[in-house]
């Protein structure tokens, strides 16, 4: 009689662990299991067996983390993407992150989401500008060209130059450098003071962070007075 209440328990035992791998198994088939084939198909076979019930249950939740960290990832690869452009060298931190990501090494891709983060903190634009023409006549308006360099990290966003009095400057567009480029500008310039004259130049942009930024220059333009 003794070995018979055994064997019963035994059997509601068994048939708790079947009960408990069904639950699993449906916890189990809602996971996105994209890129995570190999631990899917290990699980699935455990899932045939009983006896492996806190096995399963041990790797189901390690595959939930994993598959978490994984999404969080890709969530911040998202975000780092559009900023490819406003940042020099992001993109290569980028590649290091999805080749990570690729190889399940989620410490490492975290590792280097974090050299992205600094990156993004710490890059600033640096703006200096060449006139291209730099001799005009007095008090006449004529075409100029500037060249406005980015040497900085980051880009230079909402530029705006303001002009000592000995000059008036018009119709100068709205313009952004992205870093490590250059752009070329046209406008209209009019000289108020003759000869050599030393222009004062007062730079400000904001950067990608929406953080301001200026900067100083001076240029020196001849300016000569017209025939009469």
């Amino acid at each position: 009689m003794k070995d018979l209440n055994i064997i019963e328990v035994k059997i509601r035992e068994y048939e708790k662990k079947i009960e408990i791998l069904k639950k699993l198994e449906k916890e189990f088939n809602i996971l996105d299991l994209e890129g995570f084939e190999e631990e899917a198909e290990t699980i699935r076979k455990k899932l045939k067996d009983p006896k492996k019930v806190d096995e399963v249950k041990k790797d189901i939740a390690t595959l939930k983390d994993m598959i978490k960290r994984k999404n969080n990832i890709v969530s911040e690869i998202e975000k780092l993407n559009s900023k490819i452009n406003l940042i020099y060298g992001l993109d290569r931190l980028l590649k290091n992150v999805k080749k990570e990501l690729k190889r399940k090494k989620y410490d490492c891709a975290l590792q280097y989401i974090t050299k992205c983060k600094k990156l993004m903190e710490e890059a600033k634009p640096k703006l200096r500008i060449k006139l291209l023409n730099t001799w005009f006549t007095l008090n006449l308006w004529s075409k100029a060209k500037m060249e406005i360099i980015n040497e900085g990290d980051a880009i230079a966003k909402n530029i705006i130059f303001t002009f000592s009095d000995d000059i008036i400057v018009r119709s100068l567009p709205k313009i952004e450098v992205k870093p490590k480029s250059r752009k070329v500008v046209e406008f209209y310039l009019r000289p108020n003071m003759p000869g050599e004259v030393p222009v004062e130049i007062e730079i400000k942009c904001i950067d990608h962070l929406n953080r301001e930024h200026r900067f100083k220059e001076v240029i020196t333009i001849e300016v000569r007075e017209g025939v009469k």
